[in-house]
């Protein structure tokens, strides 16, 4: 109806950070110097996450929408329960901002960037946490996605490089080529 879901004063206060949309297109998580998990069918305020002192830099929902999956500029990766908008656990207590964070569709990995190193630690939530890292990238990472199967980690880089990566046989596919190239 061109209306907004969410009336921006009743969101945050302010303009968003960041942002992410459940699947089902049901809620929104929205983060300034505040973040809250929003029912789009409510008109009442969002749920809000308890971030303390830290400005979240980046919001996905997980498989099913039952969680939301920060990054943060201290370096934390964590996991929010959607219904109640409570802390879960910490999955990575980094010491580099996080630049992008992304969920697999089914669930079960977690992609975080980190800004200092380029790095990107891949999270399997189904062996208890294990982890796995990225690390001969060559730019800053700027953005993650997963295919819907969950197969492959798409990586776009501040040089404008797109790389894919087997999240399964955790290997370098190779480089989709640089953004700026295409004509």
């Amino acid at each position: 109806t061109g209306q907004p879901l969410i009336p921006l004063g009743q969101a945050t206060q302010g303009v968003g950070s960041a942002f992410a949309v459940s699947g089902d297109r049901g809620h929104l998580a929205i983060a300034t110097d505040t973040a809250a998990i929003h029912d789009v069918a409510q008109e009442a305020p969002g749920r809000e996450l308890d971030i303390g002192e830290t400005a979240i830099t980046d919001l996905a929902f997980t498989a099913g929408d039952e969680s939301v999956v920060s990054g943060d500029d201290r370096g934390d990766v964590r996991l929010w329960r959607a219904v109640t908008g409570t802390e879960s656990r910490t999955l990575l207590d980094g010491d580099a901002a996080i630049t992008a964070v992304a969920t697999s569709r089914d669930g079960r990995l977690i992609a975080a960037a980190t800004a200092s190193s380029a790095d990107v630690e891949v999270i399997d939530l189904e062996e208890d946490g294990a982890r796995w890292q990225i690390s001969d990238i060559e730019a800053d990472v700027v953005d993650l996605a997963f295919e819907p199967d969950g197969a492959v980690l798409a990586v776009a880089q501040a040089d404008g490089t797109v790389s894919l990566w087997d999240a399964v046989g955790r290997r370098s596919i190779g480089d989709v080529g640089r953004v700026d190239d295409a004509s």
